[in-house]
């Protein structure tokens, strides 16, 4: 007892608690939630509403960081148990330039809730699409996957769902030009219109979170806005950019299902379980069947059904195929971006180029695009500016089928591990006609999907506009 109240004081004296008050150097007035964090650490607490905190900080912390919306992050050393905190504004921070729905307006007049992914936080990401670029970079919008498959939907929410039977995909405007976000597949297998945009273009993106900030919109808005704007020149030296990505995806980890063994043991089991089934059916004052001829009946059907899925083989234990396994493949992906820009006083100007292949982690799916952008601004007189925006994309999409038909290639799976990949008989993939297309293999085999047909979604997509600024 001794020893334990021993090290209970100790530990009692390896932190202590600093407390103090947060407030605006201009006016000494209080600031409510000022964040303040142990640098170095998750260790942290916000300053209450009048601008008081309480931390409890652990031995060897020297350091405390008190950051602000608005405000220069301060770090000061702990000196003492109380501590008095001036926190000075950020005027560069309150002056920048916040795109709205119908403007621009410098930040600290923004009353609506915005929220910026700038061009540092999404260019270089290695996926394909922009919302996947933007996936956990912006408080209050959720974007997640509906499946693993390249270029088909992806769900956006910004600040969750404004109906309940209505979609939650946002307004998308880039560059001033209203765009198509909706699902233009003709099934289940949706598709993702964004997928087609060069995020490496993209200088910024506004999302833009409620009534205030989307009004022009409208209805339009009421699931949000995201307004995009693409990368200018500027002026000054030129510039040239080429970066290329190489890189290749395969599953975390696969499904074990039962291999042969396992499986003809089960399909016997079935058989007992049938055969006591029907025994017991009968009158127990005169059986028609007694219980070994009704098993050797179910025997016969079974190793009957054991030959015809092992593809007439006369050891059915021949085979024992991984049909999950057979559905995942090597993805390799690459990324070609090239990218030229400059310009003087007078004209600036913007090009650029991609090329993206990438292939997916279940057999048939492919995702690629080949995009350029030319952004152009002249300067005409001291008064009068005029410029272009103009970008075409190309996107070939090698969809799958949807997950709710038998042709998906994840229903491969159904089938039975006694059944070879390649039908010894014909040298041809199992269900490959000619062949006992009726029985065999036990259902259809979706890998004859991959080669001999195709889900495509062909997409060409011209975006451009001409205007004139008047100062």
């Amino acid at each position: 007892m001794v020893l334990l109240s021993f090290f209970a004081i100790c530990g009692a004296k390896a932190q202590s608690t600093v407390t103090g008050m947060v407030t605006d150097q201009r006016d000494s007035l209080p600031l409510p939630g000022v964040s303040i964090a142990i640098k170095g650490t998750t260790i942290g607490t916000q300053s209450k509403s009048d601008g008081t905190f309480s931390l409890s900080v652990p031995a060897g912390a020297t350091t405390l960081v008190f950051t602000y919306i608005g405000y220069k992050e301060l770090s000061l050393g702990i000196t003492s148990n109380f501590m008095n905190i001036r926190l000075a504004p950020d005027l560069k921070q309150l002056s920048e330039v916040v795109v709205v729905g119908y403007g621009t307006q410098i930040k600290q007049s923004v009353t609506g809730a915005i929220s910026t992914v700038t061009s540092k936080d999404i260019e270089g990401t290695p996926v394909t699409s922009l919302e996947q670029a933007m996936q956990g970079k912006t408080a209050g919008v959720v974007i997640q996957a509906n499946t693993g498959k390249l270029g088909q939907a992806i769900k956006i929410s910004v600040r969750g769902s404004a109906s309940i039977s209505a979609g939650t995909q946002p307004l998308v405007v880039v560059d001033g030009i209203i765009i198509n976000s909706a699902d233009i597949s003709t099934t289940t297998a949706q598709t993702d219109p964004l997928a087609d945009i060069n995020f490496n273009d993209i200088e910024s993106v506004q999302v833009l979170k409620d009534a205030a900030s989307a009004a022009i919109y409208g209805a339009r808005g009421s699931n949000g806005v995201l307004l995009i704007t693409t990368k200018k020149g500027k002026a000054g030296t030129a510039k040239m950019n080429f970066t290329a990505q190489f890189g290749t995806s395969r599953p975390s980890r696969h499904r074990k299902f039962m291999n042969t063994e396992q499986w003809m043991k089960i399909i016997r089991r079935a058989g007992v379980g049938a055969t006591n089934l029907e025994f017991n059916a009968q009158d127990p004052d005169d059986p028609e069947f007694t219980y070994e001829e009704i098993l050797a009946d179910y025997n016969s059907y079974i190793d009957g059904r054991f030959t015809a899925l092992s593809a007439g083989s006369t050891n059915v234990a021949t085979y024992d195929t991984d049909w999950e396994a057979l559905a995942f493949q090597k993805a390799p992906q690459m990324q070609y971006d090239l990218n030229f820009s400059g310009g003087n006083d007078k004209t600036t100007y913007y090009i650029s180029g991609q090329v993206l292949d990438q292939t997916g982690i279940l057999k048939g799916n492919n995702f690629a695009r080949y995009s350029g952008r030319v952004n152009v601004e002249s300067k005409l007189f001291k008064t009068l500016s005029v410029g272009m925006n103009l970008n075409y994309n190309n996107s070939l999409n090698e969809r799958l089928n949807p997950d709710n038909s038998f042709g998906t290639i994840l229903q491969v799976v159904a089938l039975s591990p006694i059944t070879p990949l390649i039908d010894p008989r014909s040298g041809l993939l199992s269900g490959s006609l000619p062949g006992a297309a009726t029985s065999f293999p036990l259902y259809f085999n979706p890998l004859l999907n991959v080669d001999n047909s195709y889900f495509n979604s062909r997409i060409n997509r011209t975006l451009g506009n001409v205007f004139a600024n008047w100062d």
